[in-house]
């Protein structure tokens, strides 16, 4: 009877370990410590600054990120805010209730693309607050390197650590600064394995004709 609450005990404590181990968190950005994969590539902005990261991670996450699929027909009324100078289409469907929600994970990712940074997308209820939304193109790493694109809150950031020889510099991005983020890659923390992305060698060149083409 004494050895089997022994055992017991052990069991239980045995199941604590590895419940606390799967409930490792998948965000990172709490002070220094940082998120167990982390993925690396290069970030290029609107403004034509060109960096190389790591640690990226879309509102503090890497895995079941929410996205909005975007409408097939684009709203026919549109307006220029006069204060910031942005185009604004109004959207009649309620994204919340109304859009299809895809969960994104960046281990599928190739590139992630903002084609046009001046454009948003406005779902205004009367009386209520509007919410505001940039549209994103999101290429997949598989061998048809598919592209979607999405509708994603506007106040979203993406956060990364700039590679620096004096050490890492933390980045704040707004997605309306991002030209292209080429996710190249990613490892887990303690282990030394990594696993590039495949990208087709044309891929940023062929973004020039399809992402960043004006309407």
């Amino acid at each position: 009877m004494y050895i089997q609450k022994i055992m017991q005990g052990i069991c239980i404590n045995i199941g604590a370990l590895l419940l606390a181990g799967w409930a490792t968190p998948e965000t990172s950005r709490d002070g220094d410590v940082k998120q167990k994969v982390n993925f690396y590539g290069t970030l290029k902005t609107w403004q034509g600054t060109e960096y190389h990261v790591d640690n990226i991670a879309i509102v503090g996450k890497y895995r079941h990120i929410p996205m909005y699929d975007k409408p097939q027909k684009e709203p026919k009324k549109t307006k220029t805010n006069t204060t910031t100078g942005k185009k604004e289409l109004s959207l009649s469907l309620d994204p919340h209730a109304e859009l299809v929600i895809t969960k994104i994970d960046l281990d599928e990712i190739s590139e992630i693309h903002v084609p046009f940074p001046n454009e948003i997308w406005v779902y205004a209820p009367k009386g209520k607050r509007k919410y505001n939304y940039v549209e994103v193109i999101i290429i997949s790493k598989n061998a048809e390197r598919t592209q979607k694109r999405y509708l994603v809150d506007s106040t979203i950031k993406v956060t990364c650590d700039e590679i620096n020889t004096a050490g890492p510099v933390e980045k704040e991005v707004p997605l309306s600064a991002i030209r292209d983020f080429i996710i190249e890659g990613y490892s887990v923390r303690g282990n030394t394995a990594v696993a590039p992305v495949e990208a087709a060698p044309s891929s940023s060149a062929a973004m020039d004709g399809v992402a960043h083409t004006e309407k």
